[in-house]
């Protein structure tokens, strides 16, 4: 028969938050501290997490987001949460999530959605690799415009193009001949130069 002892520390009512991490620390430095993976009393693990928090951790790594071709006819391909896809793309998260179930185009070639659009049909029809060497150099085309226009957006060249009928594009000396052209504010125009998105399903 195996015999041990057992030691029952009982603390004042009323005691301290310092006295009882003194404690704590006590039994972290004396009991099987070989076991004991956190060294420091007081530590967060173990704490309850926020219902704030935990919903949080699920946009981010639980939420699958499926990719469809500009007019939504196919399934390109599905990430298993926003997590993977920032590491894969390399989009920021407030554009990811701007363009989440807006229905407005990235790229002028991805719509995003956080439901797939055929409950039937969940499967994409390219592999994320696949996929991403699609992407890549249509983002980093996208990259390059984004940062030349914010160097000096005011005073930069901007350039119209139109998708459905290329005669129709056209460029001007700046942001702001632009924006008055099209009859909007300057922010607008820096918007779309920001995040590729196709302004007035026409120009991007």
């Amino acid at each position: 028969m195996v015999s041990f002892s057992l030691t029952v520390h009982i603390l004042p009512v009323g005691s301290d938050l310092s006295t009882v991490l003194q404690l704590e620390q006590f039994f972290i430095d004396t009991l099987n501290p070989a076991y004991n993976i956190l060294r420091v009393a007081g530590s967060s693990t173990g704490r309850p997490i926020s219902d704030a928090h935990k919903q949080k951790l699920r946009d981010e790594r639980g939420s699958r987001i499926y990719i469809y071709n500009r007019d939504c006819s196919t399934l390109l391909c599905v990430f298993l949460s926003k997590t993977q896809l920032f590491a894969m793309l390399g989009i920021h998260h407030t554009t990811l999530n701007s363009f989440l179930g807006s229905g407005a185009v990235y790229l002028n070639s991805f719509v995003f959605t956080l439901e797939p659009l055929d409950p039937d049909n969940i499967s994409g029809t390219m592999t994320l690799d696949e996929f991403v060497e699609l992407f890549t150099p249509l983002h980093a085309e996208s990259e390059a415009i984004r940062l030349k226009n914010k160097v000096h957006p005011a005073s930069a060249a901007i350039q119209a193009i139109n998708i459905h009928d290329s005669s129709l594009s056209f460029s001007l000396p700046s942001l702001t001949k632009m924006a008055k052209h099209f009859g909007v504010d300057k922010s607008t125009i820096q918007r779309r130069l920001e995040t590729g998105a196709v302004f007035r399903d026409s120009w991007t």
